[in-house]
């Protein structure tokens, strides 16, 4: 499971970012650089996401 957040800057400069969803990220056939960060101690769960009013995986902390 990956829960995403990036941030994007388009051809024109402009600046984007937000959650990934994959149903609506197009991928190119360029390469590019990504910084990836993995974090312990949560379990993600699907929960309604009420930013993107869909469900998406939220942090739970682990017990």
């Amino acid at each position: 499971m990956v829960h995403c957040h990036a941030a994007v800057r388009r051809e024109d400069g402009v600046v984007m970012g937000g959650h990934i969803i994959p149903e609506k990220t197009i991928v190119g056939t360029d390469p590019i650089s990504v910084l990836v960060t993995s974090f312990e101690g949560f379990e993600l769960r699907q929960m309604y996401d009420p930013e993107t009013n869909i469900p998406l995986f939220q942090p739970v902390a682990s017990i």
